[in-house]
């Protein structure tokens, strides 16, 4: 599970930059038991880029973890947003991380939907996969994402 913000300190036509602190964690001991999720808790400071023209939109995000028992981590990633019905848009993501060394690094492919309910509420959805190379013991992964976005009142 993850809380966050997000916070656009700088916005214009085209461009928009803005941080957007999180806190994630695992709520539920037996789902690391299990093997459905990892055993983890993390502090992430990203900062996100988005640029716009016509009716895409690229966005970018550079970021900096500090995990609980493990080592810090670097993470970026880059989407790309397009509508392709009223209050739907489709997006494509690739998003990776890394230890502080480049040693361990991981990297996933996800296929997703955000959904306009109202001005202010938007249902997101997204499946995906690993997409790096995995150690002779390891399997890819899939993902599996769900979200509810609140936008706070405009400026």
């Amino acid at each position: 599970m993850e809380l966050g913000f997000k916070w656009r300190f700088y916005n214009s036509l085209y461009f928009q930059v803005a941080i957007a602190p999180n806190y994630a964690f695992n709520p539920d001991s037996s789902s690391s038991w299990f093997g459905i999720a990892g055993n983890y808790e993390s502090v992430t400071l990203p900062v996100q880029l988005e640029y716009s023209v016509s009716k895409w939109t690229l966005n970018m995000e550079l970021g900096y973890s500090v995990v609980k028992d493990d080592p810090d981590e670097l993470s970026y990633g880059v989407a790309l947003r397009h509508p392709i019905l009223n209050r739907i848009d489709m997006l494509v993501e690739l998003s990776g991380s890394s230890d502080q060394d480049f040693n361990d690094n991981g990297m996933e492919f996800r296929l997703g939907f955000d959904m306009e309910v109202s001005e202010n509420l938007h249902f997101l959805f997204a499946v995906g996969s690993e997409i790096t190379d995995p150690d002779e013991n390891e399997h890819l992964n899939s993902v599996v994402y769900f979200g509810i976005q609140w936008l706070g009142p405009a400026n």
